[in-house]
């Protein structure tokens, strides 16, 4: 009978936490198993590190590893805000930031990309597959085409 180990933590203040939780998956689960993880990745370069580092951890344990990238296209990928001014506020850490999208716009979708591809790069080495899902298409469009991919794979 299969298992399923699901962890839920909203509001932790880090991908830290994230990171503590998938090394203590990485030791409980006794043989190799799948793990699934849905998160949006926003965090500093030393958290991102720390997350790569429990996703190796994974990977040595011989866990098959899928990361899924929650995102929105409208508002994150595409940046496409309403030409007013705006206060982003971090649900974690409540900071505050006031911005006009016209002025910010440019810089946030170059390191949008940049950190994309980052990214990727980083899951290719440690073969982990790497699944961008959008909110706008809904869970389920995007497990199916994932599930159908990885079925067609030898």
């Amino acid at each position: 009978m299969e298992k399923f180990l699901s962890v839920y933590a909203p509001h932790q203040g880090s991908d830290t936490f994230l990171a503590k939780v998938l090394n203590e998956v990485a030791e409980i689960i006794p043989r190799r198993g799948v793990v699934m993880i849905f998160t949006d990745f926003w965090s500093s370069k030393e958290e991102e590190e720390e997350l790569m580092n429990a996703l190796n951890h994974l990977k040595h344990e011989r866990h098959e590893v899928v990361l899924f990238h929650l995102f929105s296209k409208k508002f994150e990928q595409d940046f496409e805000l309403d030409q007013r001014p705006y206060i982003l506020i971090d649900m974690e850490t409540g900071e505050e930031m006031r911005m006009l999208p016209n002025e910010f716009k440019k810089y946030y979708q170059d390191a949008y990309t940049k950190g994309i591809k980052d990214l990727t790069l980083k899951c290719g080495d440690l073969a982990i597959d790497f699944v961008p899902l959008a909110i706008e298409e809904g869970y389920y469009e995007v497990l199916t085409r994932y599930l159908l991919k990885r079925q067609s794979l030898p």
